[in-house]
């Protein structure tokens, strides 16, 4: 019943509306927990991990406006196959911010290079380094 390329296609673009609509926030992904900030200006968001609460917790501190897990780019792999990529932040100026730690920036770095190639940007990875730095760990 699901084997026609058309709806295997529409089946696609719902799941991909709905994480654009926010219906999967909170889900539970990986090993990480998700946590709910409020923030300074009244708006709640859901964060993945306690890296990703330091870091937006920051932010907002230091009145850097963003948006958590909002911006989808899409990009093909070395196989060329179609793909997305939901970086963790977009701030203000169109930036895109990825939380890594040291094992996921390693094993995701030849996909966010794919990612930043095709969509002509930058995603500025805050690894352990740039985290012990703004003293958050």
């Amino acid at each position: 019943a699901y084997s026609s390329p058309s709806k295997l296609t529409e089946i696609r673009n719902k799941a991909l509306q709905r994480w654009i609509d926010g219906v999967y926030d909170g889900v539970r992904v990986g090993q990480c927990k998700w946590y709910t900030l409020v923030l300074k200006n009244g708006t709640e968001i859901k964060l993945q991990g306690t890296w990703e609460l330091k870091y937006a917790m920051w932010m907002d501190e230091n009145d850097i406006q963003f948006e958590a897990h909002r911006g989808r780019l899409q990009y093909i792999d070395d196989l060329g196959c179609t793909r997305s990529c939901y970086p963790d932040f977009r701030i203000d100026d169109g930036t895109f911010i990825d939380v890594k730690n040291p094992f996921y920036e390693i094993e995701h770095a030849r996909k966010l290079s794919l990612v930043e190639q095709q969509n002509k940007t930058v995603i500025h990875i805050i690894n352990k380094d740039v985290m012990k730095n703004l003293g958050l760990l």
